[in-house]
């Protein structure tokens, strides 16, 4: 459990340096290898387009990240996606986690506020 908190407390400080950026991120992944080293990772589309789809850019990343898991150079991986949920009829933004582990797949969603300073991530 300790390599899924090191890899979800990363994706949150990554999430957040772009929000307070930009206010928005395209996907990004970060993954574990076998090493224990925390390896960024993203996706790019040579299609002369600064604003590529998303789907793509996650379709890249899923991939890549399947092939690494089978070949034993990562331990574990995640996929962060800036999305908007519902609940109880109202629209929160938040990030969507998905993990990757070799045998299994699952996603976590953590609503967060953008505020002038910080990210207030409520999980």
């Amino acid at each position: 459990m300790e390599k899924f908190e090191q890899l979800f407390n990363n994706v949150k400080e990554q999430a957040q340096i772009y929000l307070l950026d930009s206010g928005e991120f395209f996907p990004f992944g970060v993954a574990i290898d076998t090493a224990n080293n925390i390896k960024p990772l993203s996706s790019y589309l040579n299609e002369g387009n600064d604003r590529p789809s998303s789907l793509d850019l996650i379709d890249l990343l899923e991939t890549y990240i399947q092939k690494e898991l089978v070949n034993d150079a990562y331990i574990i991986a995640a996929i962060c996606i800036d999305v908007n949920i519902k609940q109880n009829e109202e629209l929160f933004n938040a990030l969507e986690i998905r993990i990757f582990e070799k045998n299994s797949t699952y996603k976590k969603h953590v609503k967060y506020f953008l505020k002038a300073t910080n990210i207030e991530f409520i999980d």
